[in-house]
């Protein structure tokens, strides 16, 4: 009988509900919405923790014309709204949370819904490429452009070209247990950088920067013929 890597509850008592993992107590809060969030997320990780023969890394993923379009970043940085909007664009949705790469280096689907933040601090909506008026990615794809880039407020957009070696060590430093299966991790990442581009800048709303981001990878994909 296969043996469960990570086993939760949820409890409940006078101080409002409980998330164990493991018999590991994770939080106790006064809203159940809050302890589900966690648990999702909780999940999420323990399935990138757990993969053997697939590379989790923390980014955004979309596809494009046949390659990706890849954003390694961390939360906060913005990346599930560039990705909504590449979506909106045209781009097919792979994740907002994990780009999971196989040995070949390519980029498979794992599209969750997209947890999108709301102004005046509302609580984030999550979103289906549908609900964005898209369509999520079915099948392993290369990478075609690593767009390491972070939201803020006025910046202008200005890529810049990186080296791929740099390009590659920024999916490395979001890669889920790196540190772990150090030369399984840069085998898989040394083939997925393999002929990609990389690009570096901050960024200012979203939607701006996609007409560009989509431009880069046409002129690359162009090139090739």
């Amino acid at each position: 009988m296969a043996r469960a890597d990570c086993v939760y509850s949820i409890t409940e008592d006078a101080n409002g509900f409980g998330l164990i993992r493991n018999e590991e107590r994770l939080l106790t809060n006064r809203s159940l919405r809050t302890v589900h969030s966690v648990l999702e997320s909780d999940i999420h990780t323990c399935v990138a923790r757990a993969a053997r023969r697939k590379l989790f890394v923390h980014a955004g993923a979309v596809g494009w014309r046949g390659h990706a379009i890849v954003i390694p970043a961390r939360t906060l940085s913005g990346k599930s709204s560039l990705v909504a909007a590449l979506i909106e664009a045209g781009a097919d949705y792979y994740s907002d949370e994990y780009a999971v790469i196989d040995p070949l280096g390519r980029i498979h689907p794992y599209p969750k819904p997209i947890s999108l933040r709301q102004p005046n601090g509302k609580r984030p909506r999550k979103r289906t490429a549908a609900d964005l008026g898209g369509r999520d990615g079915i099948r392993p794809i290369p990478l075609g452009i690593i767009v390491v880039t972070k939201y803020a407020d006025g910046a202008p957009w200005n890529p810049m070209a990186m080296s791929t070696a740099d390009g590659m060590m920024h999916l490395f430093a979001n890669t889920v247990l790196a540190q772990v299966r150090p030369r399984f991790a840069l085998s898989a990442l040394m083939r997925a950088v393999a002929g990609c581009r990389a690009v570096e800048s901050k960024r200012p709303e979203a939607g701006t920067i996609v007409p560009s981001i989509l431009q880069m990878m046409d002129e690359m994909l162009d090139g090739r013929r």
